[in-house]
């Protein structure tokens, strides 16, 4: 009897028929082929198919009596160990770059998949709705102010109204009065004289009666539907650096780094002379600035003016008439050296020029008044000064300096003063010029003009970009979304953003 044993091993085995010493895995293979020959991946195949089709644990000998022919298969159960030591050494997996990449963009689909099924998570959305939130109440607030203001006006006519109607009526029954005391002195009283008295009397009667039957039409209110609009900005914000050349310059001599704009003009201060120019960069008018040291000019929205921060004074510019009037501060700040200031929404902030400043909230509707004193969640230390301060969209940039003639670039959240973000500028000037600017989706800018720097820092991340500017930049301000205005000493550059 000779029997073939099929098992998961490496030995050889010679085979009775042609003499060939075959692999014990591939053995059963090879007799039942007609001693075919097998290459190792035939081997290997087979020897996979097999595992598949028999039980992990056990191994099957396939006993063949070829004298009495007659066969019976013998179970025999091994220990995993065993097993283990009867498995084909595997080959190491090669690493597909490709797959791996895949498996990467398949990780960010889901984090993209998980982000919409589940908005509630979103920190972006949840913020935008927030904002929004805030910016629809205030719309509200701001609605019933003028209609309060609007009954309030109408109110007052109606009073006015009926008061200058009750005065006309006291002056004509005091003629009346007059009258009949006059007529009962009279020696020829005659019927005549009474009719028209009669008659004066009537008149006078009706003329009540129409003020107490005064009528008054309430029109019904109507929204128009477009006052908000609502609308997905798909616009993808472009990286502005390197800036292209200006396409248009505006040429003067001298300024003392302070710009503004609106929606009609630009604002810019020339050796002590107020410069006014239009949208189309042309001078519409210039006159003597009258007051101190001038240290920033901003615009207020809300206000529809320009506010003038010089040295212990705040001026009101408007545009309309071309017209200067004090800013009505709080009598405790009129002693107070406010350098720096921005306005958010309906609120303006004021930042000392002291070592160590205060920031000052004021209110500007309905009425212009301190609202409080604002403390930072880092507060500044005693050898720190704000240089310059901008807002956009409830966030205040700061450019702060210490007595080490060193620079940081803070931001903070404008509702609770919240400093959320901080960055270290390479760089040490003692000069107080430095300013910081606004840009699109969360962009800034600082501009040095001793080292004739821009620095590009990304909001809520640690990303600053150096970058040389060719003319010694004093400060710079978005126009518009594609409009940067870069002030120099003898010139304002207009370049055009991505």
């Amino acid at each position: 009897m000779e029997v073939h044993l099929i098992v998961c091993a490496t030995e050889t085995v010679k085979c009775p028929k042609c003499q060939k010493f075959i692999q014990r895995g591939s053995f059963s293979y090879h007799v039942e082929n007609q001693c075919a020959d097998v290459d190792q991946y035939t081997i290997r195949s087979q020897f996979k198919a097999q595992s598949n089709q028999t039980p992990p644990k056990t191994h099957v000998i396939q006993q063949k009596n070829i004298e009495n022919n007659h066969s019976e298969p013998i179970s025999l159960s091994q220990p995993d160990s065993q097993l283990e030591n009867h498995e084909l050494p595997r080959e190491p997996e090669v690493k597909n770059p490709l797959k791996e990449e895949l498996d990467k963009l398949a990780t960010e689909l889901s984090e993209m998949k998980n982000k919409i099924e589940h908005p509630a998570d979103d920190s972006e959305k949840l913020s935008m709705k927030s904002k929004f939130s805030d910016s629809i109440d205030k719309w509200r607030d701001n609605i019933h102010h003028r209609v309060d203001e609007y009954c309030k006006k109408k109110r007052e006519e109606f009073t006015d109204l009926l008061d200058q109607e009750t005065e006309k009526q006291k002056a004509d029954i005091n003629q009346l009065e007059a009258r009949i005391i006059q007529l009962k002195e009279e020696q020829n009283l005659t019927q005549e004289s009474i009719d028209s008295m009669k008659n004066s009397i009537k008149s006078f009667n009706e003329r009540i009666n129409q003020v107490v039957n005064v009528e008054s039409t309430f029109s019904l209110l109507t929204i128009d539907d477009h006052l908000i609009n609502i609308s997905l900005d798909k616009s993808v914000f472009k990286y502005p650096f390197p800036l292209t050349k200006p396409y248009q310059e505006i040429k003067f001599q001298g300024n003392n780094g302070c710009i503004a704009v609106n929606d009609d003009h630009l604002v810019v201060i020339q050796s002590n002379m107020v410069c006014v120019y239009n949208r189309q960069w042309q001078i519409l008018k210039a006159f003597q600035w009258p007051y101190g040291n001038l240290y920033n000019v901003l615009w207020s929205n809300v206000l529809g003016l320009f506010i003038f921060i010089a040295e212990k004074k705040l001026v009101i510019f408007n545009d309309k008439v071309m017209g200067l009037n004090s800013f009505p501060l709080a009598e405790k700040h009129n002693a107070i050296d406010f350098y720096s200031g921005a306005c958010s929404g309906n609120s303006l902030f004021l930042i000392t020029s002291s070592w160590s400043p205060s920031i000052c909230e004021y209110i500007l509707r309905p009425l212009v008044e301190f609202k409080q004193e604002h403390q930072l969640s880092v507060p500044f230390t005693s050898d720190e000064q704000v240089l310059h301060c901008a807002a956009n969209n409830e966030i205040l940039g700061i450019i702060v300096k210490n007595k080490k003639d060193e620079i940081r670039f803070d931001l903070c959240l404008t509702t609770t003063m919240q400093r959320y973000f901080t960055v270290q500028l390479d760089l040490t000037v003692r000069d107080h010029q430095i300013r910081c600017c606004s840009l699109n989706n969360g962009h800034w800018m600082t501009v040095c003009p001793s080292c004739s720097t821009l620095y590009h820092v990304v909001d809520g991340k640690v990303v600053v970009e150096k970058h040389t500017y060719e003319s010694s930049p004093r400060n710079a301000i978005l126009a518009d979304k594609n409009n940067l205005l870069i002030l120099t000493e003898n010139s304002i550059n207009i370049h055009r953003l991505p």
